[in-house]
């Protein structure tokens, strides 16, 4: 990731525009790529204290990370939970007491 964020400082250097680029790895939901794109305002000083623009403008952007073969990897391992989780309920005979439970 460090040489994509270099390529990319390096690509817009001349637009004086600064690239950093963060990897979210999140527990319960998907992992992300955020990219935020920060640069000074073009436009003379005189207009800039008129209006009172002191600082950059940032743009930010997010993208999930899709990973099928991870997405396989984590249903095979539910899959494989759940089958234990209801082997070791069915051998106590609580299966059945807990889907009576939720209703089914």
């Amino acid at each position: 990731m460090a040489e994509k964020t270099q390529f990319a400082n390096d690509k817009y250097k001349k637009s004086n525009v600064t690239i950093e680029v963060e990897f979210e790895n999140k527990l319960l939901s998907r992992n992300q790529v955020k990219v935020t794109a920060t640069s000074g305002f073009k436009m003379p000083s005189f207009l800039k204290n008129a209006f009172g623009i002191k600082r950059d403008f940032a743009a930010v952007a997010y993208a999930d990370v899709v990973d099928t073969v991870e997405n396989m990897r984590d249903l095979k391992f539910i899959a494989y939970v759940t089958g234990e989780i209801k082997q070791k309920l069915d051998q106590n005979g609580m299966f059945s007491k807990v889907l009576g439970f939720l209703g089914f």
